[in-house]
């Protein structure tokens, strides 16, 4: 095959408010099923982790051939001793 650059577009927000933090990373890319993708796959175990260890939301949503958003919402009410 030959070794062609696929063009694409990254889009990263971030939004902060004083007690919440949220960050969407999405792109434009193949996409992925997530219902047939095990969970360790693609990084989104690792992704898991992080966000549960600051007890933090994480969504992706993918679809084959519509890209994939990754989303981590952390709010400080969530946290332990935050008033």
């Amino acid at each position: 095959g030959s070794g062609g650059v696929i063009h694409g577009m990254i889009s990263l927000e971030v939004r902060c408010q004083p007690a919440r933090v949220e960050m969407r990373v999405s792109d434009n890319g193949r996409g992925f099923d997530p219902t047939s993708t095990p969970p360790e796959s693609l990084g989104l175990g690792i992704m898991r982790e992080r966000a549960e260890a600051i007890e933090a939301t994480l969504t992706v949503q993918s679809e084959v051939g519509q890209g994939t958003e990754v989303r981590v919402v952390w709010a400080a009410s969530s946290q332990p001793g935050a008033s």
